[in-house]
Parts: C-alpha cells; structure tokens; sequence
C-alpha cells in the first residue's frame, strides 16, 4: 500500500518532501492524500487512485505525522464498517495496510478528484449542515466522476474489493 501525500502535506508534518521515492504500486493500493482547511479547522483527505473513493479525518498534529499509516487504515476500517463492506473483505484489504510505503504523488486527475471533494464538503459546510465525517465521506463517495467513467467511487470500490478480495 503506497501514500502519496502533497508537498503542502509533507511540509505541514515535518517531512522532508525531496527524500520520497518514486514508487510504482497497483492503483487499488495506492492513495493520494492532502491537508485542506475547513470552518477553520484542518483536515487530511485520502483518495483511492482507482476508485476514486476518499476519506476525510480530522487534521493530525505534526508529531503524529509519523503514525500516518495506522491512523489512516483505522479511518479507512471505520468508514467502510459504516458503508456495509463484509469484514472478511475489509480484513483482508485492511491488511494489505500493514506494510504502507509514502512515494511521491504521480496522478493529477486524482488531485483533481481530491479538490472536487473538498469543494463539496466546503458547500455543505457553507450551507449550514455539519455533519459527521462519515456523513461527509458518503456524500463525497456518492458523487459520479468521469475519470471513473461517471460512476461513484462507492460503487467502484465495493466492485473492486469483491475483485480483488471477494468470495
């Protein structure tokens, strides 16, 4: 499993962005993510190269940055807990987790997805609502992208996970 979090992410943590390597993994196993401000509290927004499905946290303090991993595969077992997925599925992705690499970003049609994301989640926000992160990651995961061929990432993940995982 590959992390690829921006510059603005790697710097906000500390990390010495130039010291990344380019690391090629299956796009299933391989997660952009990136630190956004909302109503004035920080966030980090994970999304599936593949699927396009994202999950959003609350914002992890500088010296937690090198506990990203299993802070990000927690957040990522709640969140797919909540949507349905069938544990064995989840248990047996989750633990594809174990061994998380940080590379480089390399896919801007991802980091286009990731600031749609963070434009709907704002628009909620602005609307008054606010809800839960999980409220927000459904909502997020219901959206039809094209790069993803106008289908929601929700759909394309749990198509993947039966591929790759299911039976």
């Amino acid at each position: 499993m590959i992390i690829r979090p921006t510059k603005a992410l790697m710097k906000e943590m500390n990390t010495n962005v130039d010291a990344l390597p380019n690391i090629e993994q299956d796009e299933m196993y391989s997660w952009h993510a990136n630190n956004f401000i909302m109503n004035r509290k920080k966030y980090i927004i994970f999304v599936n190269d593949k699927s396009r499905l994202s999950v959003t946290i609350s914002k992890i303090r500088g010296n937690q940055g090198k506990d990203i991993k299993n802070i990000f595969s927690s957040a990522l077992k709640d969140y797919l807990l909540v949507e349905g997925f069938k544990e064995k599925w989840m248990d047996s992705y989750i633990g594809e987790i174990s061994d998380i690499k940080i590379s480089n970003t390399n896919n801007r049609s991802v980091l286009g997805t990731m600031v749609e994301a963070v434009k709907l989640m704002d628009s909620i926000y602005s609307r008054g609502a606010i809800p839960d992160f999980h409220e927000l990651n459904k909502e997020n995961n219901r959206i039809i992208y094209k790069p993803i061929d106008y289908l929601k990432p929700i759909d394309v993940f749990n198509e993947l996970i039966k591929e790759y995982h299911g039976s």
